[in-house]
């Protein structure tokens, strides 16, 4: 296969003039009587646009691509013919892909190196546009770099451009995702994150969702779902620590990991208004000292000498007990109310200890899978019980081991924190801020942090302060209704909000984008992408309840194997495929094509 493109600079203003009488002529049809053509105003949209674009330097030139294909076997040929136009049938640039069959002559010496001839198929566009289209001369070719997540789309108005998730010149990597039920917010995602690891397999990819959603894509990928559910039998410790040998005798907990504890009670105890709650809070914290402390060994190397100290961090269980026993904190003395009182609190953070959260919360961390290279926390068991407090609980449990992995981690190493379904993340002050808090300290990790709601208001909510102002990419799918809050929570002009209401989808072909970026010097970009999924992607990325069940079902009869339940979702029409090698065969007559088409073999033609 080769590919050929030809770009030819046309004359600057007779062009100009000729596109200048075009839109003239398309502004007085959209005007025209009170019910214009659509394409009339669509066409007036975008010769302005052309035009604006030309008076900044741009210049006006005539593309052309073919794509050349070759065979030595008629089969081969029709083959090699359908894997190709499967690829590149689907993003329309110009007027898209048209095969020529017969007098191929003509155009194969064209199209020949140095025969000094143009292309007779090509089209207008500009030269930005034309130089971006060239695959040779991309944005993802970074010489004497580390390559960078780097996404190419095809643009509404048939430009290629780039998207850089990680772009340099934005103070944060962080970015929201917004669109309506069923919009394709986490399709969107998918899309992105597969295009962004196929252009660096080192990214790092940590999902947090209460759907299930991602678990297909994750397991095709490489990567481990964990799923955080009272019945998977999963246990999270909130008293691990980062190491659990020291030379010198440790002073346990440390600041960090006391500040977290001294959050988690909050969380566990979650009754605001007890007037004790100061004094639970000291009896909580010196408890949990009392506790560590207890569980410090003397470690011996094999010739029975003192080399350090061992510690196996203490359990929700045995820190109770030990609120149940205290008789005081620090050199204070408790009172016999004060007892009663931390009596009182061990009975009440024992409801923890035998409700529907005990084997999560009570005992070592037994979960596996949590520090590979893309990993997915399934939120679907929690969100089950219907609580509010279950799930923060469970979020900040998995925020806290997501922070330890990012301190370890290599800050040279691209990271992708996602958090689909965050809206209802929002509405729980304690989950809420552990987002806010991941948003405001993500770039000094490399990680970019993603959240994905319905609406944008979503992040006026009272326990989301902040998310705004530390975020600088924008991507809105699908968006009807909500044009005027994206122009005065963004600050953007009315033209770009109403845009966000035009964006299209069409099921199973394209689904459109509206991204914006904001530069660290305040510049604004945007535009509106179209994404083309393949079919694999498609089937991949699908969370249809219907397409779901069709998967699962296919997967279900090739005896659990997710790669060739897709892999026959996505190819492509098989009856057609076999009328085609008929055809090549001879059986040309329609009694031959139908009976094939009915499971028989074909006459010959």
């Amino acid at each position: 296969m080769a590919v050929v493109v030809d770009i030819y600079k046309r004359p600057q203003e007779q062009t100009k003039l000729f596109l200048s009488r075009a839109f003239v002529r398309k502004f007085r049809a959209s005007r025209a009587g009170d019910a214009p053509e659509a394409s009339d105003i669509t066409q007036e949209g975008v010769l302005f646009q052309a035009l604006t674009r030309a008076e900044t330097g741009e210049a006006f030139v005539d593309f052309s691509m073919s794509v050349v294909v070759r065979a030595d076997r008629a089969e081969e040929l029709e083959s090699l013919l359908r894997t190709y136009e499967g690829t590149i049938g689907a993003p329309r640039f110009g007027g898209g892909f048209r095969r020529l069959k017969e007098n191929l002559a003509h155009p194969y010496l064209n199209l020949l190196p140095f025969s000094g001839k143009r292309q007779e198929a090509r089209f207008l566009t500009l030269s930005r546009n034309s130089a971006l289209f060239l695959a040779n001369a991309g944005p993802w070719n970074r010489e004497g770099q580390k390559p960078y997540p780097m996404v190419v789309l095809s643009n509404r108005y048939l430009g290629i451009a780039p998207i850089d998730l990680f772009e340099k010149r934005a103070r944060s990597w962080n970015t929201i995702v917004v669109g309506s039920t069923g919009s394709g917010k986490t399709f969107t995602a998918l899309y992105l994150l597969s295009e962004a690891v196929a252009d660096d397999p080192e990214t790092e990819i940590i999902i947090v969702d209460k759907k299930g959603d991602y678990a297909p894509w994750v397991e095709m990928m490489g990567g481990s779902v964990v799923d955080i559910a009272p019945e998977s039998g999963v246990t999270v410790n909130m008293f691990d620590l980062d190491t659990t040998f020291f030379r010198e005798r440790p002073h346990l907990p440390g600041e960090e990991k006391l500040g977290f504890l001294q959050k988690m009670f909050y969380v566990l105890f979650n009754r605001p208004d007890d007037p004790n709650l100061a004094l639970k809070e000291q009896l909580w914290l010196e408890a949990v000292r009392l506790a560590y402390e207890a569980k410090v060994e003397t470690a011996y190397d094999e010739h029975g000498r003192e080399v350090g100290y061992t510690v196996v961090p203490p359990t929700l269980q045995q820190v109770v007990d030990t609120i149940r026993s205290l008789d005081a904190v620090g050199r204070n003395a408790l009172t016999d109310e004060q007892k009663m009182v931390a009596r009182q609190l061990a009975t009440e953070l024992s409801s923890w200890l035998t409700g529907p959260m005990a084997r999560f919360l009570n005992g070592q961390t037994n979960l596996k899978g949590e520090n590979d290279r893309i990993v997915y926390f399934n939120f679907q068991g929690i969100d089950r019980l219907e609580s509010g407090l279950y799930m923060a609980l469970a979020l900040a449990l998995i925020a806290d081991r997501i922070y330890g992995r990012l301190n370890k981690a290599p800050r040279n190493v691209k990271k992708f924190i996602i958090f689909d379904e965050a809206h209802a993340l929002f509405k729980i002050k304690e989950a809420a801020a552990m987002v806010v808090d991941l948003y405001r300290r993500a770039r000094s990790y490399g990680a970019a942090v993603w959240t994905l709601t319905q609406t944008i208001a979503e992040y006026r909510g009272a326990y989301v302060g902040g998310m705004i102002e530390t975020t600088n990419l924008f991507i809105f799918v699908n968006s009807k209704g909500q044009g005027k809050d994206i122009s005065e929570i963004l600050s953007l002009p009315e033209a770009v909000g109403r845009s966000a209401e035009t964006l299209q989808r069409q099921k199973g072909a394209f689904n459109e984008l509206l991204y914006i970026m904001y530069e660290e010097g305040g510049r604004i970009e945007g535009d509106i992408f179209r994404l083309y999924p393949t079919p694999w992607d498609y089937w991949l990325f699908t969370s249809s309840h219907e397409e779901v069940a069709r998967r699962e079902a296919l997967r279900k009869q090739f005896g659990g194997d997710l790669y060739k339940a897709i892999q026959h979702l996505a190819q492509p029409n098989l009856e057609e495929d076999r009328v085609v090698e008929a055809l090549l065969r001879g059986a040309t007559d329609a009694a031959g094509i139908e009976a094939l088409l009915k499971g028989k073999a074909p006459t010959k033609g």
